[in-house]
């Protein structure tokens, strides 16, 4: 899948270009020290789309922006258990990619190539795969929102 042209546009802005391929070794080195498998999906994602911060316009407010930085290394801090936590919300494996709105979201990817935002309770899935998800944080959506699995318990 190709991106439209909006997204295609906006990206290219903030640094990306097709067949971008950086070098993202200290990524990798973050992930093993970290105790964090990823995959190809994960690798390739970071290879082309590492190390951008992409200004995107807000979900609701015309004339605000929010932001998404793609770096592992300045993912907001997270816990394990947390991380577990967002695992057994969304049914899937999880790694830190970045953060988001001015970092008070983790963005995390998942093996089949998601993206995920989430600030606690509140949790996003962008889209099936990177393409889909980057296609509509750029068009300023903030995708399907995830339950909280812990919603129906009495208090």
């Amino acid at each position: 899948m190709k991106f439209s042209i909006e997204t295609e546009t906006l990206l290219k802005n903030f640094g990306w270009y097709a067949g971008r391929n950086i070098d993202i070794t200290q990524y990798l080195e973050y992930y093993k020290k970290e105790g964090l498998k990823i995959n190809e999906v994960i690798k390739d994602f970071l290879q082309e789309y590492g190390g951008i911060k992409i200004i995107y316009p807000h979900h609701k407010y015309e004339n605000l922006t929010h932001d998404m930085e793609i770096n592992p290394l300045e993912s907001a801090p997270y816990k394990n258990d947390t991380r577990e936590y967002y695992e057994l919300r969304t049914g899937e494996y999880l790694v830190p990619i970045g953060n988001a709105m001015g970092r008070h979201m983790y963005v995390f990817m998942s093996f089949s190539g998601s993206i995920y935002i989430t600030d606690s309770d509140y949790m996003m899935k962008l889209g099936d795969s990177y393409i889909n998800s980057l296609e509509t944080i750029c068009k300023g959506n903030m995708g399907e929102e995830i339950e909280d699995i812990y919603d129906d318990e009495e208090e």
